[in-house]
């Protein structure tokens, strides 16, 4: 099932016994840490092999888009089972081997998320990216709690924009819209749980 799902694709992994301090709750301070793992020990490993293998993390760069009090939520509306119908606060992918020049030279991790994010960016949304003010890494974290999840590592990077004329490109998959802080905690419980984790850590920040 898998390997029909996902073909040859490859994603970014990282062994667990490398991430050892990166547990199942939001922590301020492990960006180092990953970034640490994937510079020593990052390699590319086989999707349908990766999302079974419970001994090793998928790297999943999870990208809030914020203007003002406000943040870009999506709705999915086709895809995996486990997330439709479910609020997200970001936008998140894999890191593939077209992200990185040399794979056997990962020296500088923040380079290829910066590509990784861009490009989930791109194929997502209409983001301008001149219209990018400033961009953060604000933590990672493993969240066991649900099947989705428990096969990744997520790096949370925060990005505000100057304006909110951004919109889903895939539109029959996904609805965006902007909802303001306040209206994103009265929905908390309609978000899927890597978004809860997030959205726990923007509230920690006020």
């Amino acid at each position: 099932m898998f390997v029909d799902k996902y073909g040859d694709e490859k994603v970014l992994c990282v062994s667990n016994k490398h991430l050892k301090g990166i547990k199942n709750k939001v922590y301020g301070k492990t960006v180092k840490k990953l970034m640490k793992a994937i510079r020593k020990h990052g390699y590319f490993d086989y999707r349908s092999l990766a999302e079974q293998d419970f001994t090793e993390k998928q790297v999943i760069p999870y990208v809030v888009l914020r203007c003002g009090d406000e943040y870009f939520v999506t709705e999915r509306i086709k895809g995996d089972d486990r997330l439709i119908g479910k609020l997200s606060i970001a936008v998140g992918g894999h890191i593939n081997p077209c992200d990185v020049m040399d794979e056997k030279n990962m020296d500088y991790p923040e380079l290829i998320i910066d590509c990784c994010i861009a490009r989930e960016l791109w194929e997502e949304t209409t983001l301008d990216f001149s219209k990018i003010q400033h961009k953060e890494f604000i933590s990672t974290f493993i969240d066991y709690s649900e099947e989705v999840s428990k096969a990744h590592v997520c790096l949370l990077t925060v990005i505000d924009v100057v304006d909110k004329d951004i919109q889903v490109k895939e539109t029959d998959k996904l609805i965006g819209h902007w909802m303001t802080h306040e209206d994103v905690k009265d929905k908390f419980h309609s978000f899927e749980n890597w978004s809860q984790l997030t959205l726990g850590l923007l509230y920690s920040e006020e």
